[in-house]
C-alpha cells in the first residue's frame, strides 16, 4: 500500500459527497447547541480572517502582473476562506454578545 495521509475509506468518495457529509455535520451541530452547550465554546475573534482575507488580497495585487490567472486563484480561495469563516461562526464558536447602544452611530444624523 501507499503511504497516504488519508485514510482508504477516505480517498473513494467523490466531492460532492464530502460536501454533503460536511453540510449535514454543520446542521446537526447547529441545531443540537443549547445556551449552555454554547457557554463552554470559543468566542469568535474576526481579527485571523480578516488578516487571512487580506493578506489574499495582497497576493492578488502582487503576483496579479507576474501570473494573470493570480486574482481568479485569489477568488476561488477567498471563497473557500469566507465558508471556513460561516462554518466557524455556526458551528464552531460562540454566538455573538449584543452590546447596548445609545443610538445608531453616525447613520444617527
Amino acid at each position: 500500500g501507499g503511504s497516504s495521509v488519508l485514510p482508504w475509506y477516505a480517498l473513494n468518495r467523490s466531492p460532492r459527497q464530502w460536501l454533503g457529509r460536511l453540510s449535514r455535520v454543520a446542521v446537526t451541530a447547529a441545531a443540537e447547541r443549547s445556551p449552555f452547550s454554547q457557554a463552554v465554546l470559543v468566542a469568535y475573534d474576526p481579527f485571523l480572517d480578516t488578516a487571512r482575507l487580506v493578506l489574499l488580497f495582497g497576493y492578488a495585487i502582487v503576483f496579479g502582473t507576474a501570473w494573470g490567472l493570480a486574482p481568479l486563484a485569489c477568488m476561488l480561495c477567498t471563497a473557500v476562506e469566507i465558508r471556513c469563516a460561516a462554518f466557524r461562526l455556526a458551528a464552531l464558536s460562540q454566538r455573538p454578545v449584543g452590546a447596548r447602544v445609545g443610538g445608531l452611530g453616525a447613520g444617527d444624523a
